[in-house]
């Protein structure tokens, strides 16, 4: 596959999340319109109720854009040559905390490693988003419906915030595209989703 149609799969999965930040945004302000899209029939089972379909929504969309952007750059490195294919294909094996984490080392720059702390953000939402990626896409119901009980719109809605900018302050450091600073229309997504 080449990288123009990796990135229109990376952006999808991107704009995904994206509609459903802003989904869960107008569900907490006076803005909600139902948009119909409930499934709720007694043959069925029913469905969540809104308020938690929209946010494992959220939370889904935004583990796999966080793991097809990952997938992304690891295909990107094999590209311009920095790994060679049985390493793309390794590296590709592993999850996208880890192929964060050692992303700048792949395009060697070690120097950046350091820069990448999983204690702090915005990076740390990579580590925030690994943590809950098993209940989800191992569907661990019990575990799951525990999660989105207990885990707060707006802490969603910062996830989702700190991904963008965890995303651009990667570009910035691997230099994608010879980019030196953070682009005011990509931060300008995470800020139309930041708490007022």
């Amino acid at each position: 596959m080449d990288s123009k149609d990796r990135v229109k799969i990376w952006n999808t999965f991107l704009k995904f999340a994206r509609d459903s930040a802003s989904a869960l945004k107008q569900y907490e302000s006076s803005s909600w319109q139902d948009p119909g899209y409930s499934w709720d029939t007694p043959k069925a089972g029913g469905t969540l109720v809104e308020k938690d379909m929209l946010k494992l929504s959220l939370l889904s969309w935004c583990i796999l854009a966080a793991q097809a952007r990952s997938s992304h750059l690891i295909q990107e490195c094999k590209e311009e040559n920095f790994i060679d294919d049985n390493q793309a294909e390794s590296f590709s094996q592993l999850n996208f905390k880890q192929q964060w984490l050692i992303l700048p080392v792949i395009k060697m720059k070690p120097h950046v490693k350091s820069l990448i702390d999983f204690k702090q953000y915005p990076h740390r939402v990579i580590k925030e988003l690994h943590k809950l990626r098993d209940n989800l896409f191992h569907v661990n119901h019990d575990k799951l419906k525990k999660q989105l009980d207990n885990i707060k719109s707006d802490e969603l809605l910062d996830y989702f915030v700190n991904f963008i900018e965890a995303m651009e302050n990667m570009n910035v450091l691997l230099e994608r595209g010879g980019l030196k600073k953070a682009r005011p229309e990509v931060l300008g997504i995470a800020d139309a989703f930041r708490k007022q």
